[in-house]
């Protein structure tokens, strides 16, 4: 029982560390940021093939794709998001950045649930 506590300490101390929730305002929030907001560049930025934050492990699967995407994207002059949108280069460019730090967390997230042996959602 102690292992679990502790384990379940450093889930705690990360998600208060990555201002993370499960059920956040809007639903899960990551940097205090509400994480279904960024589904859309992430469904283009993986093509359609991931378009929801639900599954973290598909998140995980798809890190190089993202990553790689995120790059080629970010070598544009003007951003599919610039251009869709109408909002100007810097937000475009920001908004990219946030997804990027979103699905590091989830991936470090991963990790440390791997790592202690625990389940991806807690118990509540």
């Amino acid at each position: 029982m102690l292992w679990c506590n502790r384990a379940e300490k450093k889930r705690k101390d990360f998600m208060k560390t990555h201002n993370m929730k499960f059920n956040g305002y809007g639903g899960l929030c990551i940097h205090s940021l509400v994480v279904s907001e960024f589904g859309y560049l992430l469904r283009y930025l993986t093509d359609g093939k991931v378009d929801s934050f639900d599954d973290f492990e598909k998140i995980v699967e798809t890190t190089p794709l993202i990553h790689s995407s995120a790059k080629h994207e970010l070598e544009k002059n003007v951003l599919k998001e610039e251009e869709n949108l109408k909002i100007s280069h810097e937000l475009a460019t920001r908004n990219i950045q946030k997804l990027l730090d979103i699905v590091e967390c989830i991936n470090k997230y991963v990790d440390l649930c791997k790592r202690e042996e625990i389940p991806l959602i807690p118990d509540k």
